[in-house]
């Protein structure tokens, strides 16, 4: 069989060979029809259609004739476009008694309102109703209700809904008209009466009449002020307060004088005076000592300067922190005994200043989960003798010789033969 297939495939690329470019093109496109068919499988045969079962294809959904027929979608699907019949069934005729009821909602206004109850009574949809309706008497919209002096003059003497609804029109197009002609929105604003007036002269603050008037503490400091009345918890600046505004930062003015940082800062611009600049403060011999004594922030506090100034200051001058611990001969003898981690414990030193300290010194680190290090005598013992004796010898496992031999790239020991 595998001979007749190769014989085949040569003759056939002789044949190629020997034709040009357009006969082999020709040939490719058609090479699906050489290929043999498939065998239907047994059992697998479709039952033939009859012509009542063609008759039901497009007058109900595939679905449903699928399921009438006890066939699948695929086939019914399949022989309803081989024949050319399309799903859905033809739109039902409108009759002339059905053109009369839309005559007579004949008002773009009308119908629209009734459309929907129209397509209900009809059996139709809402669509299908509005697209006869447009191919009988075309395409209308209400005629424009031009705007009139009456209805202008209220623009703004309301809220445009309440002129919209006095008017009958929305209160889009009443926005709209007004926006046009530049007539700013009507706010509505309570009157103030003379008891409200009168309670404003007491020595309660805005904030607690704000409470009791049911209005803002802005709209009652702006009533006061057009009254001429003083704000009873105003603190109103002396001169002596707006003497220190601009000699120190706002930030102090408004600590020593208890008033809001916004508050200095406001007073100290209406007066026209700039802001405090800070002046460089030397450092004395005597600040300068104490660098390095002791934790920057401590010192900082000490001085009365900044952290980052204290720190820039002993950096510049070259003086270690005084909270680095220095290392001692003991200490260092301890290095590489144990774990890091337990050497850091013992000393009181973080993990990574003793592993710092040990790689400084050239001292070999001792693996936190107990492995021995391999010793000079126990490497020079690998590849002289077999692994298991090797590690029977030195008191260690199989794969962990095998692995470090292989790792130090020495060869096993070659077998020897008993005699």
């Amino acid at each position: 069989m595998k001979a007749r297939k190769l014989i085949r495939t040569s003759q056939l690329a002789n044949q190629a060979a020997a034709m040009s470019d357009r006969e082999l093109g020709r040939l490719l496109r058609r090479s699906h029809l050489f290929r043999k068919p498939k065998r239907a499988r047994r059992g697998s045969t479709v039952p033939r259609w009859t012509p009542a079962e063609d008759r039901l294809l497009g007058k109900w959904p595939d679905a449903k004739v699928a399921k009438h027929l006890r066939r699948s979608y695929r086939q019914v699907q399949w022989r309803r476009r081989k024949l050319g019949i399309l799903v859905r069934p033809r739109p039902r005729k409108w009759t002339p008694a059905e053109d009369q009821v839309l005559a007579q909602a004949r008002s773009p206004l009308k119908l629209d309102r009734h459309a929907r109850e129209l397509a209900r009574r009809l059996g139709r949809s809402f669509v299908a109703v509005q697209m006869r309706r447009r191919q009988l008497f075309g395409r209308r919209m209400p005629a424009f209700r031009r705007w009139t002096r009456r209805e202008i003059g209220l623009l703004g003497s309301r809220q445009d809904q309440e002129v919209g609804a006095l008017i009958g029109r929305t209160r889009g197009a009443v926005m709209a008209q007004r926006r046009a002609l530049g007539i700013s929105a009507f706010i509505p604003r309570r009157k103030w009466p003379a008891a409200e007036d009168r309670s404003l002269r007491g020595s309660e603050p805005d904030r607690v009449l704000s409470a009791r008037l049911g209005r803002t503490p802005a709209a009652i400091y702006w009533r006061r002020r057009k009254l001429g009345l003083a704000t009873p918890d105003a603190r109103f600046w002396t001169k002596n307060q707006e003497r220190l505004l601009g000699t120190k930062p706002d930030e102090e003015i408004a600590r020593k004088l208890r008033r809001s940082v916004n508050s200095v800062a406001q007073r100290r611009r209406q007066r026209g005076l700039a802001p405090a600049i800070l002046k460089y403060r030397p450092w004395t011999k005597s600040e300068d000592k104490l660098l390095g004594t002791d934790a920057d922030p401590k010192i900082a506090r000490r001085l009365g300067r900044t952290r980052a100034a204290v720190t820039v200051r002993r950096q510049k001058l070259g003086i270690a922190s005084g909270t680095l611990h220095r290392w001692t001969a003991s200490q260092d003898a301890l290095l590489g005994t144990a774990p890091d981690k337990q050497i850091a414990l013992r000393l009181g030193r973080t993990p990574a200043a003793v592993q710092l300290r040990r790689l400084k010194l050239g001292i070999g680190c001792v693996p936190a989960n107990g492995v021995r290090p391999w010793a000079p005598a126990e490497i020079r013992l690998l590849g002289s003798y077999a692994d298991r004796a090797v590690a029977h010898q030195i008191g260690r496992g199989v794969k962990s010789v095998a692995h470090k031999r292989r790792t130090l790239g020495i060869r096993p020991a070659k077998p020897t033969l008993v005699k």
